[in-house]
């Protein structure tokens, strides 16, 4: 379902990880048109007083997009560029993957007044990483110029 990502920070050398499970935590992608941006990965329950009436959650499955459960937030697509992504295992080991120079993870954006909130888009776990977990981050092939 993809628990942490592990980013590369700009053009210096600075890398720095972030944990789903941290409420502070923050993805940086790049939407379609290629500009860059920074979004809260998720939203949690402890966050309804804010009175947002966006989903608590951090992923959206493909198949709750495509059947048009999230139009209603007016979401647009991003693209997430970690240098790696982490999965938890059955016994809660950290499974760290990298991403090819043009891989990206496939995420929502659903802009508010106050913030940005990214959803990491899931699809069925590749037959050769079941053993690991049931959802996997959406990943894609893309190329900015």
């Amino acid at each position: 379902m993809c628990a942490g990502l592990h980013f590369k920070n700009g053009q210096n050398s600075d890398a720095f990880t972030v944990y789903f499970a941290n409420p502070k935590a923050v993805v940086l992608y790049i939407d379609q048109s290629g500009s860059s941006g920074k979004a809260a990965w998720g939203r949690r329950n402890r966050e309804e007083m804010e009175r947002s009436s966006i989903p608590v959650t951090g992923w959206a499955r493909i198949e709750s997009v495509k059947e048009g459960k999230w139009n209603r937030f007016k979401p647009e697509k991003i693209f997430i560029k970690p240098l790696s992504y982490m999965e938890k295992d059955a016994q809660k080991n950290s499974c760290w993957f990298e991403l090819a120079e043009k891989e990206y993870i496939a995420a929502l954006l659903i802009r508010e007044e106050t913030r940005n909130t990214a959803y990491i888009i899931t699809v069925p776990t590749p037959q050769e990483f079941a053993h690991i977990h049931h959802r996997w981050p959406m990943i894609l092939n893309k190329e900015f110029t």
